[in-house]
This record gives C-alpha cells, sequence and structure tokens, in this order.
C-alpha cells in the first residue's frame, strides 16, 4: 500500500498502529486489515500556507496466488514467465517484492532469476510472492509424461544425504494433491504410494533400496492413469 500527498517540501504521516513517517509518499509493505484506519499528514513548508490533510483506508484481505519455488526448466526450452506454473487469476509479474516495474509474460527465464506475482480479483490485487527460477543443462532436463497434461518428473536422483536431488516426486505435485503415485521395482512389487505432495527418499522399511530403475504409476482424480521409470543413483 502506498500513500500519496504533495504540495510542500517536509511530510509528516501518522496513522493506526503508531505509523510514522517523513517520506512523501509512504509504502507500506504486505498491508493488513488491521492497518486500515484514518491517516494523516501535515504539510509544511508550503509557503505560508502549510496544512494537515487526512484519509481513510480500507485494507480487503486478499490471498497471494500459490507456486512452488525454485522451479527448474530445461535449458533447451527457451522458457519464459508463461511457463512458471502458477495458481491464480490475472497474474501480474515484477522484478522486486515491493514497488519496482511490472514485466511482461513474455519475458524469458534466467538461471537463478527472482520473479515476483500477484493475483488480482475484483480490482484488488495481492501481495507478491517470490518464485525463484533454474535452468538445467540439456541431460539433467525433466522428462515430459505428456504434453497435454504437463505431468513431469525428474529421470533420476540420489538419495546420498548431501541436500541437493534426494528425493524423487512428481514434479508441481504439491498444485495437484489429488494424485495417487504409486512406485514398483523392476519386477512389479509394489514399494511406496505417494499422496499429497509426498516425496520418495529410497528406502523401503527403513532400508535402503539399491541403485537401479523403479516403474511408477500415476493416477488422476478423474481416473487417467500415465506410467513411467526413473533411476535411483548412490
Amino acid at each position: 500500500m502506498q500513500l500519496s500527498a504533495n504540495g510542500g517540501t517536509n511530510y509528516s504521516w501518522t496513522g493506526p498502529n503508531g505509523f510514522l513517517s517523513t517520506e512523501q509518499n509512504p509504502f507500506i509493505l504486505n498491508a493488513a486489515p488491521l492497518q486500515g484506519g484514518q491517516y494523516t499528514c501535515t504539510i509544511t513548508g508550503t509557503g505560508g500556507c502549510d496544512d494537515t490533510k487526512s484519509t481513510i483506508v480500507v485494507i480487503n484481505s486478499l490471498s497471494e496466488p500459490v507456486a512452488t519455488s525454485p522451479q527448474s526448466f530445461c535449458i533447451t526450452e527457451n522458457a519464459s514467465l508463461n511457463n512458471i506454473i502458477i495458481n491464480g487469476q490475472n497474474i501480474k509479474w515484477y522484478d522486486s517484492l515491493t514497488i519496482g516495474l511490472q514485466i511482461p509474460e513474455t519475458t524469458v527465464l534466467k538461471n537463478g532469476g527472482n520473479y515476483y506475482a500477484s493475483q488480482t480479483i475484483a480490482d484488488c490485487e495481492s501481495n507478491r510472492i517470490l518464485i525463484n527460477t533454474r535452468l538445467l543443462a540439456v541431460a539433467d532436463c525433466d522428462l515430459i509424461i505428456d504434453d497435454d497434461t504437463s505431468l513431469a518428473y525428474p529421470k533420476y536422483f540420489t538419495p546420498n544425504g548431501d541436500g541437493f536431488n534426494d528425493t524423487w516426486k512428481i514434479k508441481f505435485s504439491d498444485l495437484e494433491t489429488t494424485l495417487s503415485i504409486k512406485i514398483f521395482d523392476r519386477y512389479g512389487k509394489f514399494l511406496k504410494e505417494l499422496t499429497h505432495n509426498n516425496s520418495w527418499d529410497g528406502m523401503l522399511n527403513g532400508h535402503e533400496l539399491p541403485a537401479t530403475d523403479y516403474w511408477f504409476i500415476v493416477t488422476r482424480v478423474n481416473g487417467n492413469e500415465y506410467k513411467g521409470h526413473f533411476s535411483l543413483k548412490r
């Protein structure tokens, strides 16, 4: 939320919850409904016409859009903001968390790039969320199971405790929590079912499973099934 005044050289703002500012146009980060109320600005340095003005601010609560971060893309995709998976309405993109510039959806993603998204409902814009992007080398790119569903998964994972790529999961499954994901060994033995954005650490009953290929079946809430396989590397 940003307050605005003009016509002087010195500004003194007061407001709810002990708000004080000497900026001409102060910005209140992540404004919440409790910060609504009367804001008063005393303007001086106007050549003898000093004045005090007040305004009533009403802050409507609006949830932020939902997205995972970081999100990874194959370097050959030439992905843009349009390719980021995000749930929300009338998404706007910015180059910073506050103020900053709005950027177009066609902006090409950078490795390690930080992008900020808000949603707008009934002319009310939410606070912004941060989404970090990573561009993967071709050898590390995710495989797409079905182009129409954008269901993707890592080709392999390495549960060696280094904090990187230690678990396996369907990409962005936290945005589709109704997925059922069943994992099997090469002989068809059922090992693990993942639901509600769970991931697999390569363990079974407290024991490490061998480095080899594993298969999975993903079932969506509409009954559609998708099959694939991946590798566990140690």
